[in-house]
């Protein structure tokens, strides 16, 4: 997790190597492309923030309880939420592969995650620092 917080939402939407083709056959409450995916509310400094990780291959354990994360959960800064994957859309025919998106809101807008990290990425995507 990039910030503290509170589990707000977990979708279990798709088994790691099942292809986007076949979405119309999943039993999920997800069709969006994002994937498995889990959300945290907090706080960056005074700012109320929400972050989403999606096309995760998985969601870890919290590891006080040892099962998956769930809603209403408290988070660190720090603690492994989920692993990198390529559920939803990334694993759609001719898609980039495993990768983590990473969706961010304050005040209900999407705003670019890059603002609320120290590594700066060029334009191909990759690490400048």
């Amino acid at each position: 997790a990039m910030h503290d917080g509170t589990v707000g939402k977990v979708v279990n939407s798709q088994i790691q190597g099942e292809k986007w083709e076949n979405r119309a056959n999943w039993e999920s409450n997800d069709k969006n492309g994002a994937g498995n995916r889990i959300y945290i509310s907090g706080k960056i400094g005074e700012e109320k923030v929400q972050s989403g990780y999606w096309h995760l291959s998985s969601v870890a354990n919290n590891p006080k309880t040892g099962k998956p994360w769930a809603t209403g959960e408290t988070v660190k800064k720090g603690d492994i939420i989920g692993y990198g994957g390529s559920t939803g859309n990334a694993s759609a025919k001719g898609s980039s592969g495993p990768h983590l998106h990473l969706n961010m809101k304050s005040g209900g807008k999407s705003v670019n995650p890059e603002n609320y990290v120290s590594t700066k990425l060029g334009d191909d995507g990759k690490a400048q620092n």
